[in-house]
């Protein structure tokens, strides 16, 4: 089981000679009960010299309100009367508590130092960033909590099967000489199809990339004659949040961007338009650059994940959330969201996609004998309400929360 706020320091515990065993840190080990409780246990001394977790019934009952019942089938531990824990009674005459360890932490939680958390482990949370540009954005800073880089050997061996599947070997588009001068001064727009419909039923997604900060957004769409829709939306918004109008948008030849109502409604904006030579993508090297990278990073997630392709739009979603808030190789040790509204990467919510986790169901909606977490799988980030996204593959539905304890088996 994993520490958290580990105090390092050497100490002994038992008594008597024949006990005394070695320890070098006291903190905290949280873990989830098999009835669904999360459960942190406190002062929790550190001994690698043991080869199994010990816990003190004693200890346990100083707290008034537990009470442990031993039996012959197992252990029952409760809690103000209602059971948060049960184990099982082994062979030997020894009990074991039944519970799943929680691996997959805040890394705000593991980032005393860079050794804390293994490179794997960010890559996956970041959505598969590349080594090298992890390693760039520790060292500008960026990330906060990590002081020092991860050693060359360790960047130089990294690999990531995942990746591998989802990327390959690839040559770069070229890109254009001159770029913007100021947000929205020239923003790149496209339409990617997908093979499959989402969960929530998309086939299509649309992107719009900000030339000078490199910010991009995403919209999933069912057709493609939601594209108009979709850019006065998104129009609209980047314009209140900024205080400027958009100067230029680039655009294929796709009819989604070439209609009588797109082609006025953008004279009437003051928008001057740009469209590409049909069948000659290097002419809008940067879009291309951007479809690629999400359709690969897609993969990416979704092979480390073991989830079906229908979970492309999430994995859109959350690969877009940390593309922007990754160092970029055009912003000279910047971020997107960084250049674009001066907001740092919050290393406070960096999960990987896909991972386990156990969302805490409100009082009111069960009983006091019926679980207090669901099981969930994570797959994202809600930034309007400032929650976690979770898919429920019990009831096949996708649910927000903020009190969840999240789980990687993998790691």
């Amino acid at each position: 089981m994993g520490f958290h706020n580990l105090l390092t320091g050497k100490g002994l515990m038992g008594r008597g000679p024949a006990l005394h065993i070695d320890t070098v840190g006291l903190g905290n080990i949280a873990f989830i009960a098999a009835s669904g409780h999360p459960i942190t246990l406190t002062g929790v001394l550190h001994t690698p010299g043991l080869n199994v977790n010990l816990l003190s019934v004693s200890h346990l009952c100083d707290t008034d309100d537990i009470h442990v019942a031993f039996t012959k089938q197992g252990i029952d531990i409760e809690k103000d009367g209602n059971t948060i824990a049960e184990g099982t009674r082994l062979d030997e005459g020894l009990y074991l508590l039944d519970a799943e360890h929680s691996q997959c932490q805040h890394l705000a939680l593991l980032s005393r130092s860079q050794t804390s958390v293994p490179l794997l482990t960010l890559h996956r949370c970041l959505g598969h960033l590349a080594p090298s540009s992890i390693q760039r954005m520790i060292t500008a800073g960026l990330l906060e909590g990590f002081r020092a880089g991860y050693s060359n050997e360790e960047v130089e061996k990294f690999v990531c099967n995942a990746c591998l599947s989802a990327k390959g070997h690839r040559l770069p588009f070229p890109d254009s000489e001159l770029h913007s001068q100021e947000r929205l001064g020239l923003v790149h727009s496209d339409v990617l199809s997908f093979p499959e419909r989402s969960r929530t039923g998309k086939r299509y997604l649309v992107t719009f990339l900000d030339d000078y900060s490199c910010k991009l957004w995403t919209y999933a769409i069912g057709h493609k004659s939601e594209v108009f829709g979709v850019f006065k939306t998104w129009l609209a918004e980047v314009e209140l949040e900024t205080g400027v109008t958009l100067k230029v948008l680039r655009t294929d030849n796709g009819g989604e961007y070439r209609s009588r109502a797109f082609t006025e409604f953008c004279k009437a904006q003051g928008t001057h338009r740009q469209y590409s030579i049909p069948h000659t993508p290097q002419q809008n090297g940067r879009a291309e650059r951007v479809n690629r990278s999400i359709v690969e990073g897609v993969l990416a997630l979704l092979a480390d994940a073991h989830l079906p392709n229908t979970f492309w739009e999430e994995a859109v979603a959350y690969f877009v959330y940390c593309k922007n808030r990754c160092q970029h190789s055009a912003l000279d040790k910047a971020t997107p969201d960084f250049i674009w509204q001066g907001r740092r990467t919050d290393t406070l919510v960096l999960h990987p996609f896909g991972c386990t986790a156990w969302l805490m169901v409100a009082p009111k909606l069960h009983s006091k004998l019926d679980p207090k977490a669901t099981r969930v799988l994570f797959v994202g980030y809600d930034l309007a309400s400032k929650a976690f996204r979770f898919y429920d593959t019990n009831t096949k539905k996708f649910m927000l929360g903020r009190n969840a304890t999240f789980l990687d088996t993998k790691l």
